[in-house]
């Protein structure tokens, strides 16, 4: 998949996007790959959409003002208490944190479960909203602006109490191949990057 391509299905072109420039200038992407700690720990963020299918009135979502429309949302959901809060809350996940995201025009979350611009969509998938420590063995990779693949480092973390470690390929230490992040040369690994570096 080409940078463009990425650039579409992960919806990274909302406004005032830091990803534009990248586009623009023909950068190189990174994304960091692991297993899920559990099947179960991955969830869909799909709250808002659910809510607005099954509680919100026609009336409500046939507004054609998009701004009185996410308004007459956000206040059908402020009028929810206590126990009727409470209730929403557990069919509907995180929707008094994702909601407001989904309603706001500027922001690229949606809500629905997909992200993308365009002709180009991707499930969205969540491991909780304080995220999860990168755990020993994940990757790091690099895309280059044409597609291309490179495995650029692999997380060492032996010990769940202290401090990681990257561990860099040859391909990560070649001139340049960090954008200005410099490694630590180290014997016989070729070079690290400290997880606070």
């Amino acid at each position: 998949m080409s940078n463009r391509q990425t650039f579409d299905v992960l919806g990274l072109g909302y406004t005032k996007s830091p990803f534009r420039n990248d586009l623009l200038l023909g950068r190189a992407f990174y994304d960091i790959r692991f297993d899920a700690p559990t099947p179960s720990a991955v969830t869909v963020p799909d709250g808002p959409l659910r809510f607005m299918l099954a509680e919100v009135k026609d009336p409500t979502m046939n507004m054609t003002d998009p701004a009185a429309k996410a308004q007459a949302i956000k206040d059908q959901w402020a009028g929810y208490e206590g126990v009727e809060r409470k209730a929403m809350l557990a069919l509907y996940g995180d929707i008094g944190y994702d909601l407001g995201n989904a309603l706001d025009p500027k922001n690229p979350f949606r809500g629905s479960g997909l992200s993308g611009t365009q002709n180009g969509f991707s499930p969205e998938g969540t491991l909780g909203r304080d995220g999860v420590p990168v755990p020993n063995g994940a990757e790091l990779w690099r895309t280059l602006p044409n597609g291309e693949r490179e495995f650029m480092a692999v997380y060492e973390k032996p010990n769940p109490k202290a401090p990681g470690t990257w561990l860099l390929t040859d391909a990560a230490v070649q001139p340049g191949m960090l954008d200005g992040i410099a490694p630590r040369p180290t014997a016989g690994v070729g070079a690290t990057m400290r997880e606070n570096d």
